[in-house]
């Protein structure tokens, strides 16, 4: 299935899209992008009229870009190589496919969880600021985690991290959410 976030800042444009689902399953019946598109048609293999109560419209959900598959989708990719994008592509031929009977389901991540797919700078800059606002504990600055050079980082008030080499003057006024290092001086080659 195909896991998603209730919307947050991290949605862009290219995020924008209607889910149509199954409340008992959480099976996507139907999935549209909707940068593209001002109207919206549900497709006639959809029956509104026969369980009304069961078939939700989400439009408040973010891709995470994470599927977890069967070892049976290898095979949707063999037959058709020229996929550009799984969730444009893929699922959009198993749901529309009269022939296949492939389902997919989402996990929707609960409140306290994170997720992030970084495709411009300004989804790096909001993931940055949450790292440092400790969104994500406890994957966090001080913890050290994924950082190749391990710096000494202080958690200071206000989410301000200070490594312990760098020297700052007392009178610096010092912004919130922010990370205060020394660079290491450029090598000679």
């Amino acid at each position: 299935g195909d896991v998603y976030k209730r919307q947050s800042q991290l949605r862009t444009q290219d995020d924008e899209c209607l889910l149509i689902l199954d409340s008992r399953s959480n099976q996507i019946l139907d999935y549209k992008t909707l940068s593209d598109t001002d109207t919206i048609t549900i497709p006639d293999r959809i029956n509104l009229e026969k369980n009304p109560d069961n078939i939700v419209l989400r439009t408040d959900l973010v891709d995470t870009h994470i599927a977890i598959c069967s070892l049976e989708v290898l095979g949707h990719f063999i037959d058709n190589f020229d996929y550009n994008q799984m969730r444009d592509d893929l699922i959009a031929d198993l749901l529309e496919s009269e022939i296949v009977d492939d389902h997919i389901h989402v996990y929707e991540l609960g409140q306290e969880d994170y997720s992030a797919r970084i495709q411009n700078y300004r989804l790096l800059s909001q993931v940055s600021l949450d790292i440092i606002r400790r969104y994500n504990h406890p994957f966090v600055l001080n913890g050290n985690i994924g950082i190749k050079e391990k710096l000494n980082l202080s958690y200071l008030h206000q989410n301000v991290y200070r490594d312990d080499s760098c020297d700052i003057a007392h009178s610096a006024n010092m912004i919130n959410s922010c990370l205060l290092y020394t660079s290491p001086s450029p090598r000679d080659s």
